[in-house]
């Protein structure tokens, strides 16, 4: 019995494609789609080659996570056990993508700051939808945070107006617009007013989030965490860790 379980221990598994899992949570469903689709759910290896192909798939954090599990096919479900409770609850990687989205840098002036900037927002935010998440559970809160990361928002709330808020989808559009249009050359007064023509052929300006406006800014939005309206979000010192603020309710 002892030589049968050495014999499969050492025997040369065919290399494996696939990225390596750290332990970075916002990469786990990746990961862990990916290995099963290649490892877990096929019926040609047994539990110890999967265990085996899982632990070469693991480093740091995540490796040292199940590196008390001695090779057997039952401590292979064990693995798998630890591995989802510990980076795959719906709620930890939503507050993980939450935490993200907050420490995301703001854009720092050029059109190719606000892509990266808009890419990373479109991933995260793609992220928690995979989750099966409905936009009104944290559309609420991402708004005001990404709006206070762009560097001029107050041009896109003159066009959008006052009388109410965005939603996150209006937002995330907006932004796809500027750079739509900055990269064609489009003028602002056109980007603003989406596809409709008012009849003003003058471009008043050339990037709705890079350039600086001399409208009047729109009244202070309340701060989500803690309620008040004297602060921007970004500032709030009464709930003041990601912890705190993206923690399930």
């Amino acid at each position: 019995m002892l030589q049968n379980y050495k014999h499969v221990k050492n025997v040369q598994l065919p290399k494996l494609a696939l990225a390596k899992f750290s332990g970075d949570i916002l990469k786990w469903q990746s990961f862990f789609d990916s290995f099963q689709a290649a490892v877990h759910n096929d019926p040609s290896l047994d539990n110890i080659q999967k265990f085996q192909y899982l632990r070469a798939q693991l480093s740091d954090e995540a490796a040292r996570a199940i590196e008390g599990l001695s090779l057997t096919a039952a401590n292979y479900s064990n693995a798998i056990e630890l591995l989802v409770k510990r980076y795959g609850q719906p709620h930890m990687v939503k507050a993980a993508y939450m935490k993200a989205l907050w420490e995301l840098p703001r854009p720092n002036g050029d059109l190719a700051s606000l892509r990266e900037f808009y890419d990373a927002t479109e991933t995260y935010i793609r992220g928690l939808q995979s989750l099966g998440k409905d936009e009104s559970s944290y559309g609420d809160l991402l708004v005001p945070i990404i709006m206070e990361k762009l560097p001029s928002s107050e041009l896109i709330t003159r066009d959008h107006g006052t009388s109410r808020e965005w939603s996150l989808q209006e937002l995330r559009e907006a932004i796809s617009r500027e750079i739509d249009a900055s990269l064609a050359g489009q003028p602002l007064f056109e980007l603003l007013k989406g596809s409709s023509n008012h009849g003003d052929t003058q471009p008043r300006a050339t990037a709705a989030f890079l350039t600086r406006s001399e409208t009047k800014p729109p009244p202070p939005r309340k701060c989500v965490f803690c309620k008040e309206a004297t602060h921007k979000l970004l500032n709030c010192t009464k709930v003041n860790s990601p912890e705190q603020r993206f923690k399930p309710h």
